[in-house]
Parts: structure tokens; sequence; C-alpha cells
């Protein structure tokens, strides 16, 4: 059993915090054990970025945990898991896809224990190698198989945009509860933005006039095309334009 506790990027000075509280809650529920303390997990991050420093430019720090040695049963861990911190430079998206937006291809496929940041990218790489190729497309978006809902990405959480209001699908065990998603609808409502979380049928994306992807890694990405559908970017009044500058500043006051 492994999980990917947190992915962290733009490190200074060997400096960080675990800021995914929610994932060590996460660990109970599947039945791992942390061998150490969040403070202590926070000082080894630290300690492995000050051991990479010649790691140029920015960092991603990918803590992986895994449940190690199973007891007789070959399914239960036999003591406290074991924890991996892997430092590597920054890969940076292409900036074209913050001013040209991407092209996503759906594909029928729900996460299992979709609350949790698992190790199985089974249908991420189906994904890619069948619609994403297809299609021409760079990214894939999960749709739930039987009632063609759009739930998450690959590896980011999805929202659009209709009449003005910023729509996501919502928590509801379908998808990860992504720490940058969290935060951008509370910057959102904090300046005012009407927020729904709510289903988005696949159907309905003929009503939706921009939407945009986003995690801890890319941030806010414009979309240009889901499938056939093509949709703005940046046009004047945009409010994916307008969410992501509120998010950039956002950043800034709240995460140096």
């Amino acid at each position: 059993v492994g999980i990917n506790l947190n992915n962290l990027s733009g490190l200074k000075n060997g400096k960080t915090t675990i800021t995914n509280s929610r994932a060590f809650s996460l660990m109970k529920a599947i039945f791992l054990e942390l061998p150490c303390s969040k403070e202590a997990l926070r000082s080894l991050v630290e300690e492995t970025v000050q051991k990479n420093s010649e790691v140029q430019g920015e960092l991603t720090v990918q803590i992986i945990i895994s449940g190690g040695e199973a007891d007789s049963s070959g399914f239960c861990p036999s003591g406290p898991a074991l924890v991996y911190i892997i430092v590597s430079s920054f890969k940076k998206s292409s900036p074209d896809w913050y001013t040209q937006g991407v092209s996503i291809a759906t594909y029928p496929f729900q996460r299992p224990y979709a609350e949790i940041k698992f190790l199985n990218y089974v249908g991420a790489v189906y994904a890619h190698h069948t619609v994403v190729k297809e299609k021409g497309a760079q990214l894939a978006l999960f749709v739930e198989p039987q009632t063609q809902e759009i739930l998450e990405g690959t590896t980011f959480n999805f929202f659009a945009v209709k009449k003005g209001v910023l729509v996501t699908p919502p928590l509801d065990g379908k998808i990860l509860a992504g720490i940058t998603r969290s935060q951008v609808l509370a910057c959102a409502k904090a300046n005012g933005i009407p927020c729904e979380e709510r289903a988005i049928p696949l159907s309905e994306l003929g009503e939706i006039q921009e939407c945009f992807i986003l995690s801890s890694l890319r941030d806010i990405v414009p979309v240009r095309k889901i499938d056939d559908r093509e949709f703005a970017v940046g046009n004047e009044g945009s409010v994916v334009m307008k969410v992501a500058a509120l998010f950039s500043e956002y950043q800034v006051q709240n995460m140096g």
C-alpha cells in the first residue's frame, strides 16, 4: 500500500510547511501508522531539501508513505509505515498553457477510494495512451462512467464558469479534495465571486463559458478545449483570468 502524502513546490531557503493535515487522517482510514509526528516529518523534509542544495531553481518534494513489510496475511502492515522523501527539480508546465489554454480529452473512469491520493495511475496511463492521443489533447479529464458527470483530471481538479458562477464537482467521495481547490474556492468567495459545488454533467459543457484546471504544481491553467467543445481563453472580462490574478495575490500574501 502506498499513498502520495503531499507535493510541494517553490521551496525557499530549505523551508516549507506540511499543509495537507487531512492526509494524516486518511492514513488512519487505511490503517497506516506514521512512524513520526507531523512536526518531525516537516523537519525531515527541510533536512532532505538542505542535503540536496545542489539542485538548482525551484524544487518539487514528494512525500510517499508505504505500508512497508506486511504481516502473515500479506495485506496488513506489520509495523509503522515507511516514509520516502524525494527531491527533484521542479518541471514547470509550458508557458503556452497559461496564455493559450490546454486541450483535454474526457475518459470514463472514477478512481477507487478517490479521497485518498494513492500511487495508482492506471486510469491516467490508459487515458493518455488512448483518448489523449486519439484527440490530439494534452491532458485527460475523468468522467463518471454511469452518470457521465465530470469528476477530476488525472492529477488536477476541475472548475467551470457558467453565467459568472464558479462551479466545481462536490466533495462526495468521488474526487480528491485538493489543497489548491479549497484555497481557490475560499479566495473566490472572499472576493465576491459566486461559487457552487455540485455535479457537472458532461452534457452541460455547451452551457459553460469558461473552465480551468488546477493543482498545487500547476496553479490555475485555462482550458481551451474539451473533446470537441471549445472555450474562450483570456477574453476581456474573463472570470478565469480574474480568479487566477486573485489567487496569485493570495499566494504572495499567504505563502511568501
